[in-house]
């Protein structure tokens, strides 16, 4: 890639990551924009909106939240994706819910019969519920964006006259499920896992070929991060069941398996282009 090139590639990421962290506060300003006018459909949001919305609010709450990190943060999205799924499994004949299938999800809240719910307002509720509770460690003001895009959606609703039992039933429903999921996660093992990132009693084994701290790491410790997540309660039971993978044996030899592997890695990277 030449330099000029290379420049113009450097300036289309760096717009395309501007562009994308606008999405959201264009969307929220849209909205505030709008909250006087909801009586012009055109001016509201639809539903892949509303739930892309949320997914976007994950993902800045994600990266805007201290003592965060992937391993915590990967699980936050498991728990947040089946809060949004049982949100809204019940008015789909063609799905069914995950209470029963997940490991120790025995059962959830179910809807009443014969009654209507508006399911996109029960994924609004149950998506600010379990955002404000799996990150409760998050700032002041990321709570109120949260709150803040549940109640502009919700004044969505109410502008556009759905009937107020309607509303109230679907917000309750969204919000029992997220509640559950919640206690559910409590028990998984790594309920505010950012509390103990690294585990200072840890004496790591000391055979070659073992892990080290790196000189140059991206963490400040000098221990490894979260070294007994793997013994956290999978969201399947099969996989905790599974057998642990044979690892190629440590061997500095040229003519062993490990230095071929590593000897492929390296001899890759000296051709890989941006």
């Amino acid at each position: 890639m030449h330099n000029g090139d290379k420049m113009k590639y450097e300036d289309y990421l760096k717009s395309r990551m501007k562009t994308k962290s606008y999405r959201l506060v264009f969307m929220l300003l849209v909205g505030m924009l709008c909250a006087g006018c909801y009586d012009d459909p055109r001016r509201s949001f639809n539903d892949q909106e509303i739930a892309n919305a949320w997914a976007d609010m994950t993902l800045y709450i994600t990266k805007h939240t201290p003592s965060n990190s992937p391993t915590f943060a990967s699980r936050c999205f498991g728990y947040i994706g089946v809060t949004m799924y049982e949100s809204v499994v019940h008015g789909y004949s063609d799905y069914v819910s995950l209470a029963g299938q997940l490991n120790g999800l025995d059962k959830l809240p179910l809807p009443q019969q014969k009654v209507y719910y508006n399911w996109i307002i029960s994924l609004n509720a149950a998506q600010a519920e379990i955002l404000r509770s799996i990150y409760i460690q998050t700032s002041d003001e990321n709570k109120q964006k949260i709150d803040s895009m549940e109640t502009l959606f919700v004044d969505q609703f109410r502008g556009n006259q759905l009937d107020p039992q309607i509303i109230d039933r679907s917000i309750q429903f969204g919000k029992s499920v997220a509640v559950a999921i919640f206690e559910w996660s409590k028990t998984d093992g790594g309920h505010r896992g950012y509390l103990q990132n690294f585990d200072k009693a840890l004496v790591p084994p000391a055979s070659p070929g073992s892990w080290e701290p790196p000189l140059y790491g991206q963490s400040f410790s000098h221990f490894p991060l979260h070294p007994h997540w793997g013994k956290n309660r999978p969201f399947v039971k099969l996989n905790a069941e599974l057998p642990t993978p044979k690892i190629v044996s440590y061997n500095k030899e040229s003519s062993s398996d490990y230095y071929s592997q590593f000897k492929r890695v390296y001899e890759k990277s000296q051709s890989l282009t941006q």
